[in-house]
């Protein structure tokens, strides 16, 4: 099909975007302006401890709608917790190097979306009236005009047949072209490697010719079906 043998590629301007076309792209040209990427909330939490293993942890954990109410567990034993239920965020640890180190790590698991997270006990946590450790944003893009919004750097609803990998924001009044071209080396390979594996069966069912199987009507109605779909004429499109 047409859809099939077409092939394009893409050209920008700059590098803070990488993109990618299908089959089913346009040729054209883009203006966009990435305004801002697709980022988690991210919380941590001040309190540090020695170890991950003592079981001395007590407290109560609400994140969004939901509560977690843990006693006498450890640091890892709350990471599992959390992770094992449905609260919207992933649990994990890190070390800052210091003596009591280890600290509690909440990230949201979609970008875009604010998580509130009040925590009293061994590990507290106030985001309503604190704020978060990093706030979770949205991709923003801007394309021929047109406002866009992603919960992923990768985008492939704005442009037609055409994916974008956001790797930076522009610059102010700064916008990326990307050009959208067929890609006729492409195309030469792909007709190429049609011609190869057409030729193949041709040859394979040429060879079956002197096995008991290979005079049967029906198997060497394949090899007429593929000729006479190759010598037809395909039809057009004003696309």
């Amino acid at each position: 099909s047409t859809s099939e043998l077409s092939a394009y590629s893409t050209t920008l301007s700059s590098d803070e975007i990488a993109a990618t076309a299908s089959s089913l792209a346009k040729t054209g040209t883009y203006n966009i302006e990435v305004v801002s990427l697709a980022c988690q909330q991210k919380d941590v939490a001040d309190e540090g401890f020695t170890d991950t293993t003592t079981a001395d942890l007590s407290g109560s954990m609400t994140i969004g709608e939901e509560t977690l109410e843990y006693e006498d567990v450890s640091l890892s034993d709350l990471v599992e917790l959390i992770n094992d239920g449905e609260y919207g965020v992933t649990a994990s640890l890190l070390n800052d190097g210091t003596e009591n180190g280890y600290r509690m790590v909440l990230t949201a698991d979609q970008s875009g979306t604010e998580i509130d997270i009040v925590a009293t006990g061994s590990i507290t946590l106030n985001t309503v009236t604190d704020g978060h450790t990093r706030d979770g944003s949205k991709a923003h893009i801007v394309v021929d005009n047109v406002d866009i919004y992603s919960t992923s750097n990768i985008i492939d609803t704005a442009v037609n047949g055409v994916t974008l990998d956001l790797m930076d924001v522009t610059g102010t009044d700064e916008t990326i072209t990307l050009t959208v071209g067929l890609d006729s080396d492409a195309i030469v390979e792909k007709v190429e490697s049609f011609v190869t594996a057409y030729n193949d069966v041709i040859a394979y069912i040429s060879d079956q010719s002197k096995t008991d199987w290979g005079s049967d009507s029906e198997f060497r109605n394949v090899k007429r079906s593929l000729q006479n779909q190759t010598a037809a004429t395909a039809p057009t499109t004003s696309a």
